[in-house]
């Protein structure tokens, strides 16, 4: 049994090894093809009809999954520059009780935000569809409090299990609900520390009074 598992980690080993190189030398030879200043293709096809990154190897933009670990490429269909509006970070707070939230009750309550209704009354398939997407992707309570996360990478994890039809006008509102609600809990959090938000803290005095 020792041998045989020596074994088994042995051979792991090699094939990552192998992979690790294929990825560097399709890196260079990518490289050389595109020349200096040339956009990478994005959506085209190789010469056997694949796309450039099923031609090149498993992820995004031709890149060797080195851990040998199947990826799915995602082309979600963001509104034109809607994506970039949201993708600041979400606020860093400390909060066990949000932290302790799993993937279906983080689920549970973007729908809530993004539908404007209780839970029940949200589309069944909607709802099995974002619910999938949240536990594919284990968003739980504390990464969304870790300050490291974006509204909209959170709501491209979200909704990854829609199609693309419906991305289009689901990525936007679920993106909006992740900050609104994210925003409640900071706000929360901060409230029950005796930190004084922002829009709760009163006007500053001006300087001079009033005859300056």
């Amino acid at each position: 049994m020792k041998l045989k598992a020596v074994s088994a980690i042995e051979k792991a080993r090699k094939n990552r090894k192998a992979r690790y190189a294929q990825a560097i030398s399709l890196g260079r030879a990518h490289s050389r093809a595109l020349g200096p200043g040339q956009p990478r293709m994005d959506k085209g096809t190789a010469a056997d009809g694949r796309s450039s990154a099923a031609a090149s190897g498993s992820g995004v933009d031709g890149v060797i999954d080195i851990d040998g670990t199947a990826s799915r490429v995602h082309r979600f269909a963001w509104p034109a520059s809607a994506r970039g509006a949201l993708a600041t970070p979400l606020p860093a707070f400390f909060s066990p009780t949000f932290a302790a939230n799993p993937p279906a009750k983080i689920a549970h309550v973007r729908l809530e935000n993004m539908c404007q209704c209780p839970m029940g009354d949200v589309d069944e398939e909607m709802g099995g569809m974002i619910i999938k997407g949240a536990v594919e992707s284990h968003v739980r309570g504390y990464t969304l409090s870790s300050g490291t996360l974006s509204a909209a990478q959170v709501s491209e994890w979200l909704c990854a299990a829609i199609p693309g039809t419906m991305q289009a006008s689901t990525l936007t509102p679920m993106a909006r609900a992740v900050a609104t609600v994210v925003d409640r809990a900071a706000t929360a959090a901060a409230t029950a520390d005796g930190i004084k938000t922002p829009e709760q803290r009163p006007p500053e005095p001006v300087l001079g009074g009033e005859g300056a």
